[in-house]
């Protein structure tokens, strides 16, 4: 993925014959889950709530929360502000997290 999204002016998502997505790499991640994915690990009840008020979407697997924040600058306040201990990454959305959102986690066959 990282290499489409260096190598490629566009991109296309086909499943099962379907087209499910067409533009540039930029357009595609900012279009499908924004710019920011803040991922954190062994978190609590109350962090995963506390994600879920913010606007955007929310994802839990196992004990990873995916948070893809509509205003990022808030959503790192309150990690920061609320949860300062919380083992977390903030880093910018890939193609892999539109890839994800778009097909699941899980295989199908």
């Amino acid at each position: 993925m990282e290499e489409a999204s260096q190598l490629c002016d566009r991109v296309i998502l086909v499943d099962n014959g379907k087209i499910l997505l067409d533009g540039s790499p930029a357009e595609v991640i900012a279009r499908e889950v924004g710019q920011t994915v803040i991922e954190a690990w062994n978190h609590t009840p109350e962090v995963a709530a506390a994600a879920r008020a913010l606007p955007g979407r929310v994802e839990e697997i196992g004990d990873r929360l995916f948070v893809y924040p509509e205003d990022a600058e808030a959503a790192e306040r309150l990690f920061e502000e609320r949860f300062p201990r919380q083992e977390r990454q903030i880093r910018r959305a890939t193609l892999e997290d539109v890839f994800l959102k778009r097909t699941g986690r899980a295989l199908r066959e």
